[in-house]
């Protein structure tokens, strides 16, 4: 099951793969490849990766570790969302016009239009997957401080009846 998890988690990089695909486009000639790359392919591995990890048994959250390059994955995703709305989305302007500031006359697709929409949810959802990790990280530590409490009340009661 260990590895079963740590598959999850490298696989689960292909969000910060995916996110950081404005970085690598090249837009010669309106070339929105890297985008389109990111949405089809890098999110929906990554995604599948963190369902993966998350379905591992408790395997899965000793290798939370490998959560740390994600970091990057939400400063990316707090920069490039916001941007790519704005001026994808809601501008109408094609990824490349947005990107290098300009506009190239070349006509949006729908991909196009809904690669930040995507990317939010996809960013929600690894949001929320690390909520639950949170929660339940609470809950056992709970749970065991009650278990501590009671097996010392138990100890305590047998030694006063001796």
């Amino acid at each position: 099951m260990r590895a079963l998890a740590t598959f999850g988690w490298l696989f689960s990089l292909g969000l910060l793969v995916g996110i950081a695909a404005p970085l690598f486009g090249t837009c010669i000639q309106g070339d929105d490849g890297p985008w389109m790359a990111s949405l089809i392919v890098y999110a929906p591995v990554g995604l599948l990766g963190l369902i993966v990890a998350w379905r591992a048994p408790q395997a899965g959250r000793q290798f939370c570790w490998l959560a740390a390059p994600h970091i990057l994955t939400i400063a990316l995703g707090c920069y490039f969302v916001p941007f790519y709305s704005l001026k994808t989305t809601f501008g109408g302007l094609d990824v490349c016009s947005a990107r290098e500031g300009g506009f190239y006359g070349v006509p949006t697709t729908v991909l196009q239009r809904l690669w930040a929409p995507s990317w939010f949810c996809f960013l929600c959802y690894w949001f929320g997957y690390f909520h639950d990790i949170g929660l339940q990280a609470v809950e056992a530590h709970q749970l065991t401080t009650r278990l501590r409490r009671t097996r010392l009340k138990a100890a305590r009661a047998s030694h006063r009846e001796r």
